[in-house]
């Protein structure tokens, strides 16, 4: 004979009770039947989104500054419930010249001798000393 399981319906409402606190001063898009407020929804969100496209060719010049030549390329359109933003970045060639003057903090960036990364192993190492 094989095991019963019990299984706890307490568990069950608990779930669905969070779930519902999640949601539940929510206004759903398609509830809002003003289109000044629609619109202005929506050109926020387009705003935000421009401005995560400007910090991707922020970083699209700073791989260029360590001497890789990469493409980037982005496409933004509308949706019928938002955007949808895709970024690509290709690698095409190296500046030999600029990567060799940049390659040892490249490597050390890599390696996590600098910035967050150098923190966040510190903090790591103490806390497998603990």
């Amino acid at each position: 004979m094989g095991k019963l399981e019990i299984i706890d319906e307490d568990k069950d409402k608990k779930e669905d009770a969070s779930r519902a606190g999640l949601y539940r001063d929510v206004t759903w898009i398609w509830e809002i039947k003003d289109p000044r407020v629609l619109s202005a929804i929506r050109n926020a969100v387009r705003k935000w989104l421009d401005a995560i496209e400007n910090f991707a060719q922020y970083i699209c010049r700073r791989i260029q500054s360590y001497g890789m030549i990469v493409e980037m390329s982005t496409n933004l359109y509308p949706t019928h419930d938002g955007y949808n933003l895709n970024i690509s970045f290709k690698v095409k060639g190296i500046r030999e010249d600029v990567l060799k003057k940049k390659f040892r903090f490249i490597r050390r960036q890599l390696e996590g001798k600098y910035g967050k990364a150098r923190m966040f192993r510190k903090f790591e190492e103490e806390m497998s000393n603990e």
